[in-house]
């Protein structure tokens, strides 16, 4: 399993709206498809069905919101995007600022931090522990 961390415009796309449920086909997860870059892209590429998603808000308060798994693996969507399908899996108790992120010196080498244009980025399995731990959960969502 991979660890990840996806960034959405919640005017969009927010972690409310994967919480509530079903794709409009009634499948278990939502199509998320908000990426226009082709490094994101190649990441989308990589993901697996059930790897481990952080959901970032990139507005109008950067913070980590929840914890998602992916639920069908890279498709073109009907409107050609990329496209992964996600199901919301457990909400953060705290939610984690990039604040918070940026001053934690053993996230220093997070892409988040270094690629700030990123959508999709990896993290590593100590960095993701150590997110769980700031948000309040535990790190085997």
């Amino acid at each position: 399993m991979r660890y990840w961390l996806v960034k959405t415009d919640p005017e969009r796309y927010s972690w409310y709206d994967l919480v509530k449920g079903k794709d409009s086909d009634g499948a278990v997860g939502v199509e998320w498809s908000w990426v226009n870059h082709g490094t994101s892209w190649k990441r989308m590429k990589m993901m697996r069905r059930n790897d481990r998603v952080f959901i970032y808000h990139i507005t109008p308060a950067q913070r980590i919101m929840g914890v998602a798994r992916v639920t069908r693996e890279y498709y073109k969507a009907p409107t050609n995007n990329p496209a992964i399908d996600l199901e919301a899996i457990e909400p953060l108790v705290n939610a984690v600022n990039f604040q918070q992120i940026k001053d934690e010196p053993r996230l220093q080498d997070l892409e988040m931090i270094r690629a700030k244009r990123l959508s999709v980025t990896e993290i590593d399995p100590a960095s993701w522990t150590l997110l769980c731990s700031m948000g309040g959960i535990p790190p085997q969502v």
